[in-house]
């Protein structure tokens, strides 16, 4: 039986950050903390044999050469490979050495973390995204195409009605523990009219619920709505009890009753600890990971076309960097800036939070900048009581191969590169990646600097450190594959090495592709300069 007097939560994380999320939140809530992993019984057997593969795949003699850089940056095998069942997996290695395998698909490239806390504690880390109140969860015999819908929702009706479970006491703990975040953690997302109404619903017990479903399994014969629709008509009472009161709404809904069912056979069912219908999101109702709506968050219009970094990745990105206070952290690739301002306004330690991107010149990633800065510093006008705190947060148009700061000055470089996909193409890409390496090595600080990276695929980034391997310590102290939004990414994290950084022992190739960069800039320069000077003559002579 399940301890009803904790505050029992679980999240889904992105497969391969599972560790670290659970190293930070025990960091932060202290030994109290129960941590358990969800249906994850299959995991060490899948990691097993993609290392076996992996190094199978390794040792032939016609892999050796296009494999060098991998073996002189990586302390373990790194790679990605079909294994059975048409799962793709790829393999790293975390920070402490472990290897850790994630694979594409947000719903199988996620992990469901259970935490437990105290009855007084609340679980606010800004490193979990998609956060849900544990009502129960369990195991059916089977979630495969052969079962049939009567079959799954008898069976998760069952566990609803066992004594054992104490279903309708979880229930309202889970119900309590939803209304305390709404209450407290809320109050700052939420508008003072949408939280007042809120509240006097929750006290008059007049709320508006949905219900949504999280499946693994697409390949059975019923879809999420007609397994919701028969899990009401069978077991609505029971599954959702003392709601006699409450209004369904598919949209304007207060609080969202989320039912996941993996292919395992693992069934877990909670609410929801977002407000993703007051911020005019989505919600678990997509049936995969929702958007991470964690402060500052800017949704409608202004993010049209626009890529953004979950504020929750930021901030576990400069946690492997391990800001101090004081530290000065540069995004080099900043985009809207999600890394600066989540190092300077949301980071347990004070730090000094820079960030550029050559895009900044465009009128719609400078709106969303704007407004991201904007309600950040409101947040923390509000956090911090009377007057405005201070804030050295910038955000600078840049080229990230000639970052305008001086050699020697940086603490830690912390950025999400492009992909080679929507931003740049892969060829291009390329050639830009050693570029930026070698100007992150010269604005790191020699011995002490770190640099952590999220990109789409090690291979350039490794090929890119060779060109610059007297500035760097070997191995890389971490080469993980993660899951983000469903795609594969992987998180790099390496250490300046001692020696001061001399443009002139560059190579000539990267001394000459900077000095064309320089060239072309100017050229682009002088070609905006003459436009708009030509639309001011002809708007004046009208």
């Amino acid at each position: 039986m399940q301890d009803v007097g904790m505050n029992r939560y679980f999240a889904m994380v992105p497969r391969g950050l599972e560790t670290l999320i659970s190293d930070s939140l025990s960091n932060a809530s202290g030994p109290e903390l129960l941590l358990q992993c969800l249906g994850e019984e299959e995991s060490p057997r899948i990691l097993q044999n993609a290392l076996q593969k992996l190094s199978e795949k390794t040792s032939s003699k016609n892999r050796l050469e296009k494999d060098k850089a991998v073996r002189n940056w990586c302390r373990s095998p790194v790679g990605s490979l079909p294994l059975h069942n048409k799962l793709h997996v790829s393999v790293g290695y975390t920070g402490n050495g472990k290897s850790s395998w994630t694979c594409p698909g947000q719903v199988s490239g996620s992990v469901w973390l259970s935490a437990q806390t105290q009855h007084h504690q609340l679980l606010t880390s800004r490193c979990v995204g998609p956060l849900l109140a544990s009502i129960h969860h369990g195991k059916v015999s089977s979630t495969d195409k052969n079962q049939s819908l009567s079959q799954i929702v008898s069976e998760i009706g069952e566990w609803t009605l066992g004594v054992d479970t104490n279903y309708r006491r979880s229930f309202d703990n889970a119900l309590n523990l939803w209304k305390d975040h709404a209450r407290k953690v809320w109050k700052g997302q939420l508008t003072q009219e949408d939280h007042s109404d809120l509240i006097s619903r929750i006290d008059t017990n007049a709320l508006r619920f949905r219900l949504s479903c999280v499946r693994e399994n697409s390949d059975v014969p019923y879809t999420r709505a007609e397994l919701l629709k028969s899990l009401m008509d069978h077991h609505g009472d029971t599954l959702i009890p003392n709601n006699w009161d409450w209004k369904v709404s598919m949209t304007n809904f207060d609080l969202e009753i989320v039912l996941v069912v993996l292919a395992n056979g693992t069934i877990a069912l909670g609410i929801a600890l977002q407000p993703y219908s007051f911020c005019k999101s989505k919600s678990f109702s997509i049936g995969g990971v929702p958007p991470d709506v964690t402060p500052p968050y800017i949704g409608g219009s202004v993010l049209t076309n626009v890529c953004r970094l979950r504020p929750t990745t930021a901030h576990l990105l400069l946690e492997l960097a391990n800001v101090q206070h004081g530290d000065l952290v540069v995004d080099p690739c900043s985009g809207i800036g999600t890394i600066p301002v989540e190092a300077e306004g949301y980071f347990p330690v004070r730090s000094i939070g820079i960030g550029g991107d050559i895009v900044l010149d465009h009128a719609s990633i400078c709106s969303a900048v704007c407004a991201m800065e904007s309600i950040a510093k409101q947040q923390q006008q509000q956090s911090s009581g009377a007057g405005t705190k201070d804030s050295s947060q910038l955000s600078v148009a840049w080229d990230a191969a000639m970052v305008p700061l001086r050699t020697g000055i940086v603490d830690a470089v912390v950025s999400d590169l492009p992909f080679g996909q929507m931003c740049l193409s892969s060829s291009t890409l390329n050639q830009l990646l050693p570029l930026i390496i070698v100007e992150c090595a010269r604005i790191l600080v020699p011995s002490t600097g770190r640099m952590v990276v999220l990109c789409g695929s090690p291979d350039g980034l490794l090929r890119a450190l060779e060109e610059s391997s007297d500035y760097w310590k070997r191995p890389c102290t971490m080469v993980a594959p993660v899951n983000i939004g469903g795609l594969l990414a992987w998180v790099v994290r390496i250490e300046r090495s001692e020696k001061t950084f001399n443009m002139e022992e560059t190579s000539s190739s990267s001394r000459n592709t900077i000095s064309n960069r320089i060239r072309s800039m100017a050229k682009k320069r002088d070609n905006r300069r003459r436009h708009a000077g030509k639309k001011r003559r002809i708007q004046s002579k009208s």
